[in-house]
């Protein structure tokens, strides 16, 4: 896929990130605690001991095929933990799902910021009913739209998602839909187009890790659907302005489900793994048989089963639908819903193929996927005394083997009994996915806790959604390249921020550049900051009125510039003290701690 030129720079950057996380890990049943462990080593930033726990696969294959043969009972799962948010628009009750649909508004960062400064605006979604992804479409009517404009630069849009079952010790996969609308948007109450004021495309990111460029189409809303694994409490996905703030991302709605432990293992040198370092990107789920589109409560996992045609003029095969009531053993890679299991696309005769087509085309416009995921799922529903069946899988007219490759756009998948079988083949599912590498980091925990706190004293004045440094870093903030990312930069000045600078801002300690000018912080200089021995330059930039020295200070005067306010005394390395009016044009008092030496060997300015 060829990429967007104006995201060249960010997506190198997730190579580097991508090269550095950890190799995939294979799991069984006896590592659920060594791989909680792992997680936290990884996300705190202690690699040596992450590498320690690690269980190394590197082998990816181009295909991967599930074949089971299923019976007795099925589990249930309750919609509780489902985040279910109809983006820009009012709760509602679902007719078709019961499912209870919440406006969006509290699980955006800074939303009443966001609103004040008419930065995020409800919008209403012209749709044609012919053109809708889904059958019960109300959540497709409304939209969050953000406009890149106000008074803060802000690096992205971030919807905080709550991770159910973060506390539980085996790793889970999580189903997670976004549904962007048409460009024909109208501001709510205003009947006023949005379309031609600025750019409809953006990108689309989940953590750290960028997943798609979104263009708005003129009359068709596009679904992205995903299979992520969550490794913190929390998963931000972020709509992203481009770089010259000319786009309006929008978003309709936004769907967070659960799966249940071991449901969409990935799969490497013939082995069954969770994953925290690969996702997911949805091409097909297809119901053969079935000739409506079935989600919830039909499938626990309001997984959307979309019926499959069967291609015109073919009558080598035909469509069975309940032949008898079936109840689905739950198995852990799949979990198949009653209902699309009780119907199939039998041959007619032995020697006929069952034919289905695959459209990659969407996929591969959306991001490139190196390797694809494909579950073909079986179950006999013969009520004869041989019901048995054995069945030759073709790619086109290869064969199955575990390094198919996808040469076309358009792979014809066939099935066939084989010589031994006495009944012809059939086939009751099937789901494909583009599988690629996600960024498990996010910034240096230390670092990211400092910065949301220090943030909080300021959130209408901050650009503070998501995390600090991925996927791209917050406006006022300067992160390194390594894993995981360190805050290297900070610039507020003349934000009109104000409050205590937190204490333990010396956590902050890969710090190059501190400047907090013009502001109106108040109380005293944390000590902490002593523990910052990697400064190049700080915003303590003092003009003179008195100074006593005890030793010559003339090769540092020419970088001291700053405006005088108020008498403090300041202690800088014990070499020299100051008496200043102001600090940067705030309001602090007391004293610089006392670096220790040669901690300010890399200051040129202050």
């Amino acid at each position: 896929m060829r990429l967007p030129h104006e995201y060249t720079k960010f997506i190198e950057r997730q190579h580097l990130l991508m090269k550095s996380s950890p190799a995939p890990m294979a799991w069984t049943r006896d590592t659920p605690k060594l791989s909680q462990l792992r997680r936290f080593h990884f996300y705190t930033g202690n690699i040596e001991k992450a590498k320690q726990l690690d269980f190394r696969v590197t082998t990816l294959w181009a295909a991967t095929l599930l074949f089971s043969l299923l019976a007795s009972t099925v589990s249930s799962q309750s919609s509780e933990a489902f985040v279910t948010l109809n983006c820009g628009g009012a709760a509602f009750t679902d007719p078709v799902t019961g499912l209870e649909w919440e406006n969006d508004a509290r699980y955006i960062e800074a939303s009443d910021d966001l609103r004040e400064e008419r930065v995020l605006i409800n919008a209403s979604v012209l749709l044609e009913p012919s053109t809708s992804p889904v059958v019960n479409a109300e959540s497709l009517k409304d939209a969050s739209v953000f406009y890149p404009i106000g008074s803060i630069p802000r690096s992205k849009f971030c919807y905080n998602l709550p991770i159910f079952y973060y506390l539980t010790l085996w790793p889970r996969n999580y189903l997670l839909r976004a549904t962007f609308p048409s460009s024909n948007l109208t501001t709510k109450g205003d009947n006023v187009s949005l379309m031609s004021t600025y750019s409809m495309r953006f990108y689309f990111t989940v953590d750290s890790t960028y997943i798609s460029t979104i263009e708005l189409q003129e009359n068709q809303p596009q679904i992205l659907e995903l299979v992520i694994t969550a490794f913190d409490k929390m998963v931000y996905v972020c709509l992203v302005p481009l770089e010259d703030r000319s786009s309006m991302p929008a978003i309709s709605a936004l769907e967070l489900r659960p799966f249940e432990v071991g449901m969409y293992p990935r799969v490497d040198s013939g082995m069954l793994k969770d994953s925290i370092t690969t996702y997911f990107l949805t091409v097909a789920r297809l119901n053969f048989g079935g000739d409506i589109q079935l989600r919830y409560p039909v499938d626990k996992y309001d997984r959307i089963w979309a019926p499959a045609k069967i291609p015109s003029g073919e009558k080598q095969f035909t469509s069975r639908t309940n032949v008898s009531r079936v109840h689905v053993q739950p198995y852990a890679p799949m979990d198949m819903p009653d209902e699309v299991m009780s119907t199939a696309w039998v041959a007619t005769q032995k020697e006929n193929n069952v034919m289905f087509e695959l459209n990659l085309t969407g996929v591969r416009a959306m991001r490139a996927v190196p390797s694809f995921y494909l579950s073909l799922v079986f179950y006999d529903m013969l009520e004869t005394a041989n019901n048995t069946r054995f069945v030759n899988i073709y790619l086109d007219d290869d064969v199955y083997n575990r390094r198919w490759t996808f040469t076309t756009n358009a792979p014809t998948f066939k099935i066939r009994a084989n010589g031994t079988s006495p009944n012809p083949g059939l086939v009751n599912a099937a789901e494909i996915y583009g599988e690629f590498d996600a960024v498990v980091w996010r910034t240096f925990q230390n670092d990211s806790s400092t910065l949301k706190t220090f943030s909080e004293s300021a959130p209408s004045l901050l650009d503070t959604a998501g995390d600090p440094c991925l996927p791209v870093p917050w406006a006022w903030v300067v992160c390194s390249i390594e894993t995981p990312p360190r805050v290297t930069q900070i610039n507020i000045t003349s934000r009109g921020v104000g409050g205590n600078l937190p204490t333990d801002f010396g956590q902050l300690d890969r710090l190059t550049i501190l400047d907090l000018s013009n502001n109106s912080f108040r109380g005293r200089v944390p000590a902490s900051l002593r523990n910052v021995t990697t400064l190049t330059a700080m915003s303590v930039v003092i003009d003179f009125e008195t100074v006593y020295t005890t030793s010559p200070i003339s090769c540092l005067t020419k970088r001291i510039h700053s405006k005088i306010e108020a008498n403090v005394s300041v202690v800088i390395s014990s070499i020299f003290y100051v008496n200043f009016r102001n600090l940067g044009g705030n309001e602090l008092e007391g004293e610089l701690p006392g670096f220790p030496p040669l901690a300010s060997q890399n200051l040129e300015s202050l």
